[in-house]
């Protein structure tokens, strides 16, 4: 969001990253989200540093768990914006696939981090294919995205966008890396390589993916 590079996020550039990932944020949403940075603001700079972005995003992720509480919460499907950001090392488009994963085993424990391959694939489609369908015998759905290449050179790389429409909450999404045969998140790259995709979702999801490095 911080594109001036200046360490601090103001309310334009976080509307200007929001618009430009479709999620559309007019003058009545602008005026809370600057009611709202302000609180943060602590310094009165007139924007949020890391560490008081960093508290106001905690507090937008809590009031979201407290909302899924109720009824209905946790079951209304929802959009995630997701984004390329920071990445140096670029891979083809063409040779990822999104997964919608289905049924993952239950955790032994809080430490017991679930391998995308413990899951079963729902769906899956090649990232710019713009839908992939359930298998009927799971359920009747269909899963919409659209992949957004910035630059247009058919490559993942820094600002290209994944918006997928219409996420269930119990449905993991993946990417898979058909070159390498693997998910992403299991890359035997160390993750200070690993390009990355950051999410948002009307300023309330958070959802986080890495892709592997490439070739060489």
């Amino acid at each position: 969001m911080n594109t001036d590079g200046d360490g601090q996020v103001t309310p334009s550039e976080w509307a200007d990253f929001s618009n430009s990932t479709g999620d559309i944020i007019d003058e009545d949403n602008f005026n809370g989200l600057v009611y709202t940075m302000d609180m943060y603001d602590y310094d009165d700079s007139d924007g949020l540093d890391i560490y008081e972005f960093a508290e106001l995003w905690d507090e937008i992720m809590s009031d979201d768990d407290d909302d899924g509480d109720g009824e209905g919460g946790n079951d209304e499907p929802f959009r995630v914006t997701m984004m390329v950001m920071g990445q140096t090392l670029n891979a083809p488009i063409s040779d990822f696939e999104v997964r919608f994963l289905f049924d993952c085993r239950e955790p032994e424990d809080e430490e017991d981090d679930i391998s995308p391959s413990d899951c079963s694939i729902g769906a899956s489609n090649g990232l710019t294919e713009g839908s992939a369908t359930v298998d009927p015998a799971l359920t009747e759905y269909v899963f919409t995205y659209e992949y957004l290449d910035y630059d247009g050179d058919g490559l993942i790389s820094d600002m290209d966008t994944l918006v997928i429409d219409n996420l269930w909450p119990d449905v993991r999404v993946e990417l898979y890396d058909t070159w390498a045969d693997q998910y992403t998140s299991e890359s035997f790259a160390t993750a200070e390589m690993l390009p990355g995709f950051g999410a948002l979702m009307a300023v309330v999801v958070l959802l986080g993916a890495a892709i592997s490095t490439r070739r060489d």
